[in-house]
């Protein structure tokens, strides 16, 4: 026969596991029924990337420039702004 104390122990991993596989399938079925907790995950992943990875040195060769309508007149004088008329 099977002890007191064993049939507790069995007991106990059956509860554990029930909660462990009821709690899993309800985060999944959560996500599928609220998606806004897939994009809390996302902005949550962007986050943790942003503020816990090491800053990179930036490419020599890459350049960062605002064009405006002012900087493309010196190089087309003969354009207009277009009135999105046509």
């Amino acid at each position: 026969m099977i002890s007191a104390m064993t049939r507790k122990k069995v007991l106990a991993a059956i509860v554990f596991l029930a909660i462990t596989l009821f709690s899993t399938l309800g985060s999944v079925a959560a996500v599928k029924i609220f998606p806004f907790l897939t994009i809390m995950g996302a902005w949550v992943e962007d986050l943790r990337v942003a503020n816990l990875l090491p800053v990179e040195r930036r490419h020599p060769d890459i350049a960062v420039v605002a064009v405006t309508e002012d900087t493309l007149r010196g190089f087309f004088p003969t354009a207009r702004p277009s009135t999105g008329v046509s």
